[in-house]
């Protein structure tokens, strides 16, 4: 899995932004499960989705502060 960087989330919109962590939300999912189940001897990858989805509201909490600032 290749990890994003962060100037790659910030160029993404909002709209796109929340897809992905919609998606990374349903593999965080899967991945519980095949942990759980003893499906999966990487269990590092959990801890980082965990990290790309903090990343990710991170950005959009930037982004939709940044745009009350404009409107005002």
């Amino acid at each position: 899995m290749k990890k994003e960087t962060i100037k790659e989330i910030k160029e993404k919109s909002l709209e796109q932004l929340y897809k992905d962590v919609n998606e990374t939300y349903k593999k965080l999912r899967e991945v519980r499960f095949k942990v759980a189940n003893r499906e999966m001897k990487n269990t590092n990858e959990k801890r980082d989705l965990r990290k790309k989805i903090a990343r990710i509201w991170t950005i959009v909490r930037e982004k939709e502060v940044e745009r009350i600032k404009n409107t005002n």
